[in-house]
């Protein structure tokens, strides 16, 4: 063999070589391959980073619409205690009724000018009533129990000309929310 030829240095020589090539040729392969490691590990990171990022917003994102969503639950739940939107015509039939069950006699119902502020809707009604201080009393009562938020804003009575009864004038403002402000 052609080893067997050479001088033992000249072999130590060659094996030297051969390790040297070897190992270069594996620095080479492999330095290559850490440089594009080390690369694939920062995009890595700058990705990882990102999605942090991406995941709090989104987080963020999904607990404002749990909060928007239990605001807007509330807000549908509460509904029930405002007169419906469209239904002004029944606050003045319910005053109405409410005189025909107290025995208080109507002498005006004057609808006010509707305000909207924010969300609601004010619903002002100007009425005049006749009647004893229990029947005015009564009716004032019912109107407390009315099914949606009513207000008694204004109050004034005054002896009538005739007999034991009072006259009493007053401004009632129920509310209504404005479903076009909240969507």
């Amino acid at each position: 063999m052609i080893l067997d030829k050479l001088q033992p240095r000249e072999k130590k020589m060659l094996l030297v070589f051969l390790a040297i090539a070897i190992v270069g040729g594996l620095y080479y392969l492999y330095t290559s391959q850490i440089t594009l490691l080390e690369n694939k590990l920062q995009e890595l990171d700058s990705k990882e980073l990102t999605l942090k990022t991406m995941s709090i917003k989104i987080a963020k994102n999904d607990q404002l619409r749990k909060e928007y969503q239990n605001l807007l639950n509330q807000l549908n739940s509460r509904q029930n205690n405002f007169l419906e939107q469209g239904k002004e015509p029944d606050f003045l039939i319910n005053l109405n009724q409410l005189s025909l069950d107290t025995g208080v006699k109507v002498l005006s119902i004057n609808p006010g000018k509707i305000v909207q502020e924010d969300i609601y809707i004010k619903i002002p009604v100007n009425i005049s009533l006749q009647g004893s201080y229990k029947t005015i009393i009564d009716y004032l009562e019912k109107i407390k129990n009315l099914s949606y938020l009513t207000r008694l804003e204004n109050l004034r009575m005054i002896s009538a000309n005739t007999g034991d009864y009072l006259e009493a004038r007053m401004t009632l403002v129920s509310y209504s929310l404005d479903s076009k402000g909240v969507e």
